[in-house]
């Protein structure tokens, strides 16, 4: 039996194609039992409930572009048996080698997420309300979520789940307060982020200038 010790807290990834194959979630799936632990092929075919070809293709990837190695060989009679294990438990992709098709991906999953996630939580706040077309004072037509409740849910109340689904293309700022507001934003996410409680919800807040949108005063 062969064994090697690795150290695998952290690795920096630098080869273009392994930061490409790192941000594709449907390789991750295919990677992350390895993060556990030395795993032969047969355990994570079986973890994953994929056939062992399948396996062996991600794995041949991994392998090829140093995010994978073996670990544990252990003989005996016909095949050994190899053990594989990641060569990280966290990676690093700089900024540089993250594609941009990446954070669309990422965005069109938390979106989905937390579209999910309300609608089990609260189907209410998504259907109980309406949508105002205006004519901005620039001449551009904006579509918002309503601000009429008359008759509506009211999802401030005690009884109700701590949900909030709101957004606007139509907020008018000066640079300045528009960077009052960020700062707020960012201050407030980090206060309650240090908190620890016992419901794991979901967050998404954004922020940002339409270009050629500027009011001409």
């Amino acid at each position: 039996m062969e064994d090697q010790s690795l150290n695998r807290s952290e690795m920096v990834v630098n080869d273009r194609k392994a930061a490409e194959l790192l941000t594709r979630p449907e390789a991750l799936v295919y990677l992350a039992p390895f993060m556990k632990g030395p795993r032969s092929l047969r355990q994570v075919a079986g973890e994953l409930s994929t056939p062992i070809p399948n396996l062996h293709y991600w794995a041949d990837k991994f392998l090829r572009l140093g995010l994978l190695e073996v670990v544990k060989v252990e003989r005996r009679v016909g095949r050994p048996i190899r053990y594989y294990q990641a060569r990280a438990q966290r990676y690093i992709v700089p900024q540089e080698l993250v594609p941009m098709a990446h954070f669309e991906h990422t965005e069109r999953v938390w979106n989905h997420r937390l579209w999910v996630a309300l609608e089990q939580a609260s189907p209410e706040l998504l259907h109980q309300r309406g949508v105002e077309i205006r004519l901005e004072l620039d001449g551009t037509l904006t579509i918002n979520p309503s601000q009429d409740r008359k008759g509506s849910w009211d999802i401030l109340g005690d009884g109700v789940p701590a949900v909030l689904n709101t957004w606007s293309d139509a907020l008018l700022l000066d640079p300045p307060d528009a960077k009052a507001l960020q700062r707020e934003l960012l201050e407030l996410f980090e206060r309650y982020r240090r908190k620890s409680g016992n419901q794991r919800y979901i967050i998404h807040i954004g922020l940002a200038p339409r270009e050629g949108d500027r009011l001409s005063r």
